[in-house]
């Protein structure tokens, strides 16, 4: 299966969170859902102590144990720098995708292009960097957009 499957399979066991779920989506038998068996995510959130990261991993963890994925947490803990050393190490990892709400939306844009062209998707929430993800979870500010 390629990674757009795979991103397109996370990403609609991620909306389930928002309450986006339909009939269809509530079971494992779904053409996509059994793309994501095996694979590794890697998820590098703001900090773990925040209750918006910590309710985003709730329900990647239940997706996980529902689709049979792994989820690796690299925790910065508000710290920019440490947040580019857990992109470098998720990049040399090389997992099936990189999950991250940005701790700097600025200092991890190049760090989001290297790893797509390394082949590893990456979906951001909630705060957009300056480099277009594979995937966008959050509010659309239009300030964003380009009319």
């Amino acid at each position: 299966m390629n990674k757009l499957s795979i991103v397109t399979a996370f990403t609609i066991g991620a909306c389930t969170l928002l309450g986006a779920q339909t009939a269809s989506a509530q079971t494992t038998e779904v053409p996509g859902y059994s793309s994501l068996a095996g694979k590794t995510v890697v998820y590098i959130p703001i900090a773990m102590n925040y209750s918006l990261t910590q309710a985003w991993y709730a329900g990647m963890v239940r997706e996980a144990e529902r689709f049979g994925y792994e989820i690796i947490v690299r925790d910065p803990n508000w710290d920019a720098n440490a947040s580019i050393q857990a992109f470098q190490a998720a990049i040399r990892d090389q997992p099936d995708l990189i999950v991250t709400l940005p701790t700097d939306t600025t200092s991890i844009s190049r760090l989001i292009t290297k790893a797509q062209n390394a082949g590893i998707p990456v979906i951001e929430m909630q705060q957009l960097t300056s480099v277009e993800p594979d995937i966008y979870i959050g509010a659309v500010s239009y300030t964003h957009l380009t009319l």
